[in-house]
């Protein structure tokens, strides 16, 4: 399936809706990235993350979409506010991110349960295939 195909297909298609994202950082600096496995942007990376629920505090949307996606508990006092950004791809798809970053040790254990997997990357080493953010 195209990329276009998968936005006409897309029930947020043609509208604007917050998101919020958050970086996850290690004690070596390195940030930790999941693949994608579902259109759109299949096989691409991306931090940890999702649509904010109505009603839903944007501090709770961060806790939950992190632990739903790592198994992991993040503090909220350890949780930073990164900035806001416009993702516009194309006429149809525009998502406002509340981006936020944490850092974990590097014992903690990561559970997988919406990717095909996650890596650790240096920053200067980010790959190619990661969603704007």
């Amino acid at each position: 399936m195209s990329f276009e195909d998968a936005i006409r297909e897309d029930p947020l298609a043609n509208r604007i809706y917050p998101v919020v994202i958050i970086y996850i950082f290690n004690e070596n600096n390195e940030v930790l990235l999941f693949k994608r496995q579902k259109n759109p942007f299949l096989n691409f990376w991306e931090p940890a993350g999702g649509k904010i629920n109505f009603k839903e505090k944007i501090i709770d949307a961060v806790i939950r979409e992190t632990k739903e996606e790592t198994e992991i508990s993040l503090p909220e006092k350890n949780i930073r506010f990164v900035g806001a950004f416009d993702h516009i791809f194309g006429n149809t798809y525009h998502r406002i991110l509340l981006c936020f970053a944490s850092r974990i040790s590097n014992n903690s254990k990561i559970k997988l349960s919406e990717h095909k997997k996650c890596e650790w990357f240096k920053i200067h080493e980010l790959p190619e295939s990661l969603i704007p953010a």
